[in-house]
């Protein structure tokens, strides 16, 4: 599970990618023929980072206003995105897709 997390707008907006969690299922090996599609169950565990602005809202209060303000002021906004990389043999490019989610 990945963040994108920008600031600034415009020419001054910046953008951090961070793992939150990752799931690694090589032990799980399987065979899938051109066209076939499987459906995997998992569980992935994440873990969030907080923006200084974040971890001031989660105080409440006036902090909490100053937090929002700063976050407000900041362009501060997160993307979610859950990725998937396949190691597919006898390919020199392995496949992957990335699939944004909304946290709720």
């Amino acid at each position: 599970m990945v963040e994108e997390w920008s600031t600034g707008r415009g020419e001054n907006k910046t953008t951090k990618e961070f793992v939150l969690g990752e799931l690694d299922l090589v032990e799980d090996n399987f065979k899938i023929k051109p066209g076939e599609t499987k459906d995997y169950d998992f569980n992935l565990k994440y873990e969030f980072i907080k923006s200084k602005n974040d971890k001031m809202k989660d105080k409440g209060g006036v902090n909490g206003a100053l937090g929002k303000t700063g976050s407000f002021l900041d362009a501060e906004k997160s993307v979610y995105f859950v990725s998937a990389d396949v190691d597919v043999k006898g390919t020199a490019l392995d496949p992957g897709d990335k699939q944004k989610i909304k946290l709720v």
